[in-house]
């Protein structure tokens, strides 16, 4: 059985979808690589190639992403490819609905193909020999881990906040949507506070983390180049829908954190 990924990119952008395979054919980790340009065609790519691994941008001509992942959960099949989505931005409404109809990670766009070919590598590896955990921890210990990783500092007020929207989140993303009706008020209600100075808080953590955590991560998680990880601040929602979605793949895999 070879264990080397066939790899399918469906994105209306050809030269981004070429890069990435032209990548992936001088990748040790890939056996082919293919791409489609549209959601149609991509679909039909699928049920013939039957590829290992798929990237799929949310938006599409003739039948987008999420389109195409109700098609694959009717398919049946045995094997089912996994599914990367991308975007130039996601909203945690978008995540929801790509996360509910069955997929596995998220890429911001754009990225280096070498470091999208790199991801999906790692990606693979880790689903295919993820280990069991030998000591059970909660998911509050992974979270915290993770914060610190982040470089969010625990002595901010919004450090708390995030972490309990990050205990929401994973396991339930639609707490986000809307995140002024739904998640300001719950923590308001928990700590206190008013919704407002909640917001305010979570956006001064994002923001020193942003500007002092650790860069790998940011480049990691929200796709933003290693050479300029201030390109953007991502709002409260995207933040934690992005850590949320990150951290949901990590324990669902037994990725370690």
């Amino acid at each position: 059985m070879n264990d080397k990924i066939t790899l399918l990119v469906i994105d209306r952008d050809r030269d981004y979808a070429e890069g990435i395979v032209n990548c992936a054919k001088s990748h040790s980790a890939f056996l082919d690589a293919s791409y489609a340009i549209s959601g149609l065609d991509g679909m039909a790519m699928i049920e013939t190639i039957k590829p290992s691994a798929v990237i799929i941008n949310f938006l599409l001509p003739e039948l987008d992403g999420i389109g195409i992942l109700r098609k694959l959960k009717d398919l049946n099949r045995d094997v089912r490819p996994f599914i990367i989505i991308v975007a130039s931005a996601m909203t945690p409404a978008m995540i929801n609905a790509a996360t509910e109809h069955g997929a596995d990670y998220f890429m911001i766009k754009p990225q280096p193909p070498g470091e999208v070919c790199n991801t999906i590598a790692d990606l693979i590896t880790l689903t295919h020999h993820n280990q069991p955990i030998d000591t059970p921890e909660g998911n509050d210990i992974k979270i915290t881990r993770f914060m610190h990783y982040m470089g969010i500092p625990a002595n901010l007020s919004g450090y708390e906040y995030i972490r309990s929207s990050l205990l929401l989140a994973i396991d339930d993303i639609s707490i986000l949507s809307p995140i002024t009706l739904k998640l300001y008020p719950y923590l308001a209600k928990k700590y206190d506070k008013t919704p407002q100075s909640i917001e305010r808080s979570i956006r001064h953590a994002i923001k020193v983390s942003w500007e002092r955590g650790n860069k790998k991560v940011l480049h990691d998680v929200f796709g933003v180049a290693p050479d300029n990880p201030y390109q953007y601040y991502p709002t409260n929602s995207e933040y934690i829908a992005m850590l949320a979605d990150d951290l949901r793949l990590r324990l669902k895999h037994n990725i370690a954190i």
